[in-house]
């Protein structure tokens, strides 16, 4: 930690009392801010936000239907996107680069109150060029669990502590059930017993989609065939606008939007 080492009494020189006073004092003052829990770490405080990415994403959406640039842009949108649902992007960070890192709420009131999250192995160049003047701002996934981690924050201005300190975050990694080989185990699956018929369908479609073809690309158009047998996706339509699934709306259910538009 960054915290100065407390020097104990004894080890300056006493034949010059003015400086072993002030050492003195320094120590006392860091002993008092350790015991309650004030300590000089690497970080910076910053607005939480979900992935602007996945903004850029639903701005670029209406259009691929009519622009073969839009579809190029959404693809490249979505590589960038966050992988994994504990990604992070920090901008302009001046700490070094590490394995994970912990997410605080600001001001920091229960225990409880932490994330732990891990950089994106990459910066892509659209992430590069759009996003990475906002250095006030840490963006995690935006259907992430991080901010219910984090006491229920939201993204209306909320602030977090980034807290790049590796003796504290593994203290955090303790608390965290990822190193359980079990469950680890578990969430890796993607089949379970009670997985219904249309889940299957859907796993199933993510794990032999064809060559060239987009893993979600292949599960939506999966998805697609089994609203068409519960009934017309012209008018599933304004269910799941209803619903406010967008993300679906989009990524199922584009082509019949127009259509859905006009009879209204």
């Amino acid at each position: 930690m960054t915290a100065t080492t407390p020097i104990p009494r004894g080890l300056c020189d006493r034949r010059k009392p003015s400086q072993c006073f002030e050492l003195d004092a320094l120590a006392e003052n860091v002993l008092k801010n350790y015991a309650v829990g004030k300590l000089l770490i690497e970080g910076d405080n910053r607005y939480l936000s979900g992935d602007l990415m996945q903004f850029l994403l639903n701005l670029i959406m209406p259009y691929r239907m009519v622009s073969p640039d839009a579809v190029k842009l959404c693809r490249t949108l979505l590589d960038e996107s966050f992988s994994g649902t504990a990604d992070f992007y920090a901008p302009g960070a001046v700490y070094a680069k590490q394995e994970r890192y912990t997410l605080l709420r600001n001001p920091h009131i229960a225990r409880n109150e932490e994330a732990m999250v891990t950089p994106i192995e990459k910066v892509g160049y659209m992430r590069d060029r759009y996003l990475s003047h906002l250095t006030d701002v840490v963006m995690v996934g935006s259907t992430s669990l991080i901010p219910e981690r984090l006491g229920g924050a939201d993204y209306d201005g909320d602030m977090v502590k980034t807290i790049a300190e590796p003796i504290l975050n593994d203290c955090v990694f303790q608390n965290y059930d990822t190193d359980n080989e079990n469950i680890t185990q578990d969430r890796a699956r993607l089949h379970f017993e009670n997985d219904t018929p249309e889940m299957v369908a859907l796993m199933d479609a993510f794990i032999n989609k064809e060559f060239g073809v987009d893993y979600r690309d292949a599960v939506a158009a999966r998805c697609l065939d089994l609203v068409k047998k519960i009934c017309n996706p012209s008018e599933a339509v304004k269910y799941v606008v209803a619903l406010n699934k967008r993300s679906f709306l989009w990524d199922v259910l584009w082509e019949y939007v127009e259509k859905y538009a006009l009879k209204r």
